[in-house]
Order: C-alpha cells, then structure tokens, then sequence
C-alpha cells in the first residue's frame, strides 16, 4: 500500500487502522514479509495510523 485515504464523513472510525491491520494479517497468512517505510513524517495521520497499528 502506498497511501490511502478516508472520506471525512467516516473519518474518526478507525477505518484505516482496521484496514491496514487487516492487509497485514492476509500478508502474514501468504507468508509474505512486511516492511514498513516512513516516507511520510510530516502527515500527522498517517503517523496516528501507525501508532495504533498493533504489528
């Protein structure tokens, strides 16, 4: 994934944290491995997304 976004109406549901963890859980279930990049620092909610991410 290289970026995604939510509509500010379902914003403050947690949906990109439900589906970034849910990438990683069929990721793992193929026995791919998982590499994180932090390309980029100055989004405030894309860090808020990673911070939350349980991986």
């Amino acid at each position: 994934m290289t970026d995604f976004a939510t509509l500010p109406e379902y914003r403050e549901n947690g949906l990109a944290v439900y589906r970034l963890n849910w990438m990683e859980d069929e990721m793992q279930k193929q026995n791919m491995n998982i590499a994180y990049t932090i390309a980029r620092a100055v989004s405030l909610g894309i860090n808020i997304i990673f911070a939350k991410s349980w991986v």
